[in-house]
């Protein structure tokens, strides 16, 4: 399969400080990726630079075989519709129905209104939602706003979906039900994922690839079942111990010294 994504040598500075420094990776067309790291690790910086939101001060992005990096802003929209995504705390207009909120990057886009709409419809029955069609964002419950938020980032028919910290609002059980339709998503439709997350549980669950972020850099990236299974680097093992997934350290006993008498 053909790389999605390939990202090479890229930088972000802010000031002095680094958010990502000289990353480098691919994704497989198709794949689920997940990118991991505690808070500061550089991953809503990376997020960012996938869809040109931030622009590198070094390096290339390239997205479906396009180099996007230096592109100008007008080029850069036209590749943002061929890129979900799906927030944190799922953005949504309260002021428009669910039918609305699905529909409107395809009106933004020029889409007729019947045509928009029914394209919601189809994409609200795809996620579980055909009978809130007419509710208000203030009506639903976390675990459906993002069900929300995931048609609405279908709508366009992306290639890509990247997806922002898309469980961390949500409870362990509703989290679960949605990580099951993103998977349902990918295999059903061929659709690549990105999910930048700070828990080890929600890329067991999902993940294919994993990138494991500290300071910016990249300290481990491979299979997802060999990095749970073999972790190489300080990071993987310091949060998948956190999460439960690997024994607790021995204590280091002290050194036993014979005085002399």
């Amino acid at each position: 399969m053909p790389n999605i994504i390939e990202v090479a040598n890229l930088s972000r500075r802010f000031g002095a400080t680094a958010a990502v420094e000289d990353i480098s990776f691919s994704q497989t067309e198709g794949s689920v990726l997940g990118i991991i790291g505690r808070s500061g690790a550089g991953k809503s910086t990376l997020l960012r630079c996938l869809n040109g939101l931030e622009r590198p001060d070094e390096g290339t992005v390239t997205i479906g075989g396009e180099v996007i990096t230096g592109l100008p802003e007008r080029q850069l929209r036209a590749v943002r519709r061929r890129i979900g995504m799906i927030f944190q705390h799922f953005n949504l207009l309260s002021a428009k129905t669910v039918l609305d909120n699905v529909a409107l990057p395809l009106r933004l886009a020029g889409t007729p209104r019947a045509a928009s709409r029914a394209r919601a419809a189809e994409l609200l029955d795809l996620v579980g939602l055909s009978d809130k069609l007419n509710a208000y964002p203030a009506a639903l419950s976390g675990g459906q706003k993002q069900r929300v938020g995931i048609a609405r980032a279908l709508a366009p028919e992306p290639r890509l979906l990247l997806c922002d910290e898309a469980t961390s609002a949500l409870d362990p059980e509703t989290t679960l039900s949605i990580l099951d339709l993103l998977r349902g998503i990918n295999r059903r439709f061929g659709l690549s994922i990105v999910l930048i997350t700070h828990e080890m549980n929600v890329v067991r669950q999902i993940a294919d690839q994993l990138l494991v972020l500290s300071g910016g850099n990249i300290v481990e990236d491979g299979a997802m079942r060999d990095i749970f299974t073999k972790p190489r680097s300080a990071e993987a093992r310091l949060m998948l111990r956190a999460a439960g997934f690997l024994p607790e350290e021995p204590a280091q006993e002290e050194p036993y010294v014979r005085l002399a008498v």
